[in-house]
């Protein structure tokens, strides 16, 4: 099996720094998972991959939502939403990968699509709601 990376210019920017930087990382993690994978690396070393990968997503879900709380964005009850729909297909799929089923190229390529897609749309909405309320402020 051979995955391929993902680019990471191809990740939108919100405009809010600290949040791109997270998004970055994300790409930088499943990045790393895909090298794992196609290098056939022991499966510890795709368990702490994908364990990164998950407790990192969890702790960006709660940076970003906390900023959008803090920041009244109108929208903040449905994205996290979302972001608790993303959390619960992650589980499922890295569960099937701690009961040893092989399912990493899966969850990369659902991890690719949460981030092209939830980022790309769903991310880039709250980026231009804070710029248009900066911009009028």
């Amino acid at each position: 099996m051979h995955i391929e990376p993902m680019d990471p210019q191809a990740v939108a920017l919100t405009g809010i720094a600290e949040i791109d930087a997270q998004h970055a990382r994300l790409v930088t993690l499943l990045n790393r998972l895909v090298t794992w994978c196609n290098q056939d690396m022991v499966v510890s070393a795709t368990f702490d991959a994908v364990r990164e990968l998950e407790e990192y997503a969890r702790t960006h879900f709660q940076y970003e939502e906390r900023y959008m709380r803090d920041h009244g964005y109108p929208a903040y009850e449905e994205h996290q939403l979302l972001h608790r729909d993303i959390e619960r297909q992650f589980v499922k799929l890295t569960s099937k990968i701690y009961d040893g089923q092989d399912t990493a190229e899966e969850l990369v390529e659902f991890v690719r699509e949460w981030i092209t897609s939830h980022i790309g749309v769903d991310d880039l909405g709250y980026g231009a709601y804070f710029k248009s309320k900066a911009t009028a402020s």
